[in-house]
This record gives C-alpha cells, sequence and structure tokens, in this order.
C-alpha cells in the first residue's frame, strides 16, 4: 500500500460513526481507521449485531472510504482481554482492514494490570498466528510510561 493519509473514527470520539464517517468523507479523506475502543470509542463493536456493522461497511463504501485499519486497543497484556483483542481482528476481517492499532497496556481505561518485558513479549506473540491467518498487521501506538517509545517497543 502506498502511503495514504487517514482520519481515524477516535477524531469524532462522542459522536456517532454515521456522524465520524460523514465528516471525514466531507473533509476529503479516502481511507478511515475505524475505532472500537471498549469503554472509550465503541464506533464498531463485535458485540454490535452484524445487521448493524453490515449497514456501517456499507456507509463506508457509499462514501468512498476504505477502512484499512482497525483501532482495536485492548489490554494485550491481561489475559481477561484477550477475547476482546481476538473478536476485533475478526470485526477488522469483516471490514477488510490490512492493520488494527493497539498498545501495549490500556490506553484509556485504567484496568490495573501490568506485564514485565518477558510476559509482554508472550503475550502479544499469542496473537501472531490469528494474525497471520487473517494477513493483518499488528501496529502499536505508544503510551505511558513503560511504552511511550518506538525504542522501548521495539
Amino acid at each position: 500500500m502506498d502511503r495514504i493519509v487517514a482520519m481515524n473514527s477516535n477524531s469524532y470520539h462522542g459522536f456517532s460513526i454515521e456522524e465520524a464517517i460523514e465528516g471525514t468523507a466531507r473533509a476529503g479523506f479516502r481511507y478511515m481507521e475505524l475505532t472500537a475502543t471498549k469503554g472509550w470509542t465503541e464506533h464498531v463493536f463485535p458485540d454490535q449485531p452484524l445487521r448493524r456493522l453490515l449497514r456501517v461497511r456499507d456507509m463506508l463504501r457509499d462514501h468512498d472510504l476504505t477502512p484499512f485499519a482497525m483501532s482495536g486497543h485492548t489490554n494485550l497484556t491481561d489475559p481477561a482481554r484477550s477475547r476482546d483483542f481476538r473478536d476485533n481482528i475478526r470485526m477488522a476481517q469483516l471490514f477488510g482492514c490490512r492493520y488494527i492499532v493497539s498498545s501495549i497496556g490500556e490506553a484509556h481505561i485504567r484496568d490495573g494490570h501490568e506485564a514485565d518485558l518477558d510476559e509482554t513479549v508472550r503475550c502479544i506473540e499469542a496473537f501472531v498466528p490469528e494474525l497471520k491467518a487473517a494477513d493483518m498487521m499488528l501496529v502499536l501506538e505508544t503510551h505511558g510510561k513503560d511504552h511511550g517509545t518506538g525504542v522501548r517497543l521495539a
């Protein structure tokens, strides 16, 4: 994929996904990162009815927007949240997203779960087979003191 400029639907935090799509299209963007962040911005979310998700997918198409990425933030090191991330991978496939974005810990809600470096690596590696099967790339955002730089994440 060539370099693209995209809008993250989280830019419309507090607004509906329909408003986010319409505003993004009016602004002239052609690519959108959809947000599925539990407890923060649930523009699309795995527990929404399939019919609703398909309407969003159709609306994106009707507005000539390509959903290339899913902001599927969960705490990747928290075993209680791994199902959420796996569901976000599957939902990202439904939208045809090539990338799924997360931070390592919670970016927006405090869950109190922290992990050392070895556990963090093991947790992320556990998602690799599913990401490969989905032909999807994991993108990690930098957040906080423990994972606040690209050097640290690398």
